[in-house]
């Protein structure tokens, strides 16, 4: 029996987007590109990403200091990375089927 878990994540893979590569699942996608070639890695970055106008809108000091420290949280980042040199950023439930094949 599957758990929830298996199941959003069989339900995050069978999603169909347009690639360049044309329309395909994430499932069929992330098969075409580890036969092309490609890797994944885990990276890092920040939970929130700075935004100096909203930053400068809040009203206290200790608002700020509560998005200096959302900014400065790292979270994980799970990243297909190309022969090329450059990465798309994939879900968790994609990287683990990658690692999988």
């Amino acid at each position: 029996m599957k758990t929830i878990q298996e199941h959003k994540a069989e339900h995050t893979l069978n999603k169909v987007f347009r690639y360049r590569d044309g329309v395909m699942s994430r499932r069929d996608w992330i098969d075409l590109k580890h036969s092309q070639g490609c890797t994944v890695a885990i990276g890092t970055k920040s939970r929130v990403q700075f935004n100096r106008i909203k930053y400068n809108r809040m009203s206290s000091y200790k608002e700020q200091e509560e998005y200096e420290r959302k900014c400065d949280e790292p979270v994980p980042c799970y990243k297909l990375c190309f022969p090329e040199g450059f990465y798309n950023e994939i879900t968790k439930a994609e990287y683990d089927y990658f690692l999988t094949k």
